[in-house]
């Protein structure tokens, strides 16, 4: 069994309503042979975005803390990273700082892959999903109704295993 994540970035103000584009050089894709993703597929495939106060996306599996947290917190801390991760769009799933774009899985579909852009956050409380959030510089995930940080979860975690 896995579970699905989203994750948020709320933008800075100074970059509200800019158009980005993922920047591929600083994204590592999974050797995934099921996938067959390939950079140039990924490269044709993604578009630019404009960018509201939340930009998120998807990540479809390996979503819980102990996975995706962690790579999150190991690969993505700084707004930069996030930020550049999110205009991918959605994924697959990330593993060891490497990422398997839904984009690559859904060739020519932009549109079904693209990021989530809100101007105000309004969670699904009732999902099944865990939800991240990189606010202020830090990462956040969210556990019921309330945002906690996430690196102390995850450096709990390594004291317990």
């Amino acid at each position: 069994m896995y579970t699905s994540a989203k994750v948020w970035v709320c933008v800075n103000n100074s970059d509200l309503g800019k158009v980005r584009k993922v920047d591929l050089s600083d994204i590592k894709l999974v050797k995934d042979t099921s996938l067959k993703i390939t950079l140039n597929q990924v490269k044709e495939v993604v578009g630019n975005v404009k960018l509201c106060k939340y930009t998120g996306f998807y990540v479809h599996r390996e979503g819980e803390i102990d996975l995706l947290g962690k790579e999150l917190i190991n690969n993505f801390n700084s707004y930069e990273k996030a930020l550049n991760l999110a205009l991918l769009g959605d994924e697959s799933y990330i593993s060891n700082g490497k990422v398997a774009p839904d984009c690559g899985c859904a060739i020519h579909h932009w549109d079904f892959a693209k990021p989530y852009l809100y101007d105000t956050l309004d969670i699904d409380y009732d999902t099944i999903y865990v939800d991240y959030i990189f606010y202020s510089g830090k990462w956040y995930v969210r556990i019921d109704k309330k945002w906690a940080l996430l690196e102390p979860m995850i450096d709990n975690m390594i004291e317990i295993c």
